[in-house]
């Protein structure tokens, strides 16, 4: 999976593919800011976010397989395999997402499904490759210490899959709408704490650390903002337009934000990653990585 930041043209491609959705989420924010007051505006925008969605998650596919075929052309199977584990993963995600587009304005439930079951895909990933590599550090101690940073983003995304595949957010729902906020901020959280211990042991040393630290607490936050709405705001009546349209819509600006901030770490990216060089017989030498192999 480290190869995917190891590729220019992959990560173009992830840079896309996160411009999209954070795209998505600012148009969805902008839906809910219009209920009650113009409702065919928001449900175009609704629409239109949806597909956005979509269309983020099929250029990650796209991303993927694309790694997945390079790695394999170059027999490196083992990559390709982890490569090829998280497209098929993605690919069920991207399924929701089209389920979600296509019933923009009618009932999510399916497409919450598909993103709850495509997200335990790569929790199954993380776990594996938290195993697998276990093994490799206790065989040879002198290995860099990558295990624990795998299994601690098992858990995170065993917890943010549990929250996606609740009902969705509805208005009197408190109870099930704190829940869902309450999964999803606690894999947020415990992603974040994953990422700042492996910084600070020095296992990450990539320099866009600030950015994925941002973006991940920001997801952290917009979660917490949901289960606020769903306790404070939307819980209960009486129910007021403004109410409505705070509590739908600034959990979504503030998560777009956060996705932004993964954007401009894959832009980051993008620009660190060297040109390949053109050697004496007219080919192309192959770039130092900068990332460490997990």
């Amino acid at each position: 999976m480290i190869e995917l930041t190891k590729s220019r043209v992959a990560m173009l491609i992830v840079w896309l593919a996160a411009a999209l959705v954070t795209a998505g989420l600012a148009l969805e924010g902008l839906a809910f800011t219009l209920i009650s007051s113009n409702m065919t505006t928001a449900d175009n925008l609704n629409t239109a976010a949806s597909w956005m969605y979509f269309a983020g998650w099929t250029v990650g596919v796209v991303a993927l397989v694309a790694m997945t075929w390079t790695l394999s052309m170059g027999r490196r199977w083992a990559a390709a395999g982890e490569t090829g584990a998280m497209s098929v993963a993605t690919i069920v995600i991207a399924a929701g997402a089209f389920d979600g587009a296509v019933n923009s304005n009618g009932s999510q439930t399916t497409a919450e499904v598909l993103a709850a079951v495509g997200i335990g895909g790569w929790f199954l990933f993380c776990a594996v490759k938290a195993v697998r590599r276990s093994l490799v550090e206790h065989d040879d101690p002198a290995q860099e210490r990558f295990a624990a940073m795998w299994l601690g983003a098992a858990g995170a995304l065993a917890l943010i899959a549990v929250g996606q595949g609740l009902p969705p957010l509805d208005v009197g729902d408190a109870a099930m709408g704190v829940t869902q906020a309450v999964f999803g901020f606690a894999g947020f959280v415990l992603l974040l704490a994953v990422v700042v211990v492996a910084r600070a042991n020095s296992v990450v040393k990539t320099p866009q650390f600030p950015f994925v630290a941002a973006g991940l607490g920001l997801a952290a936050l917009a979660s917490l903002g949901q289960a606020v709405a769903s306790g404070v705001v939307l819980g209960s009546p009486p129910y007021t337009v403004l109410g409505v349209r705070l509590g739908t819509s600034i959990p979504e600006f503030v998560l777009a934000l956060g996705i932004a901030s993964l954007t401009l770490a894959a832009v980051s990216r993008v620009y660190e990653i060297p040109a390949r060089p053109q050697t004496a017989g007219g080919g192309t030498a192959a770039a130092s990585p900068t990332v460490p192999e997990a």
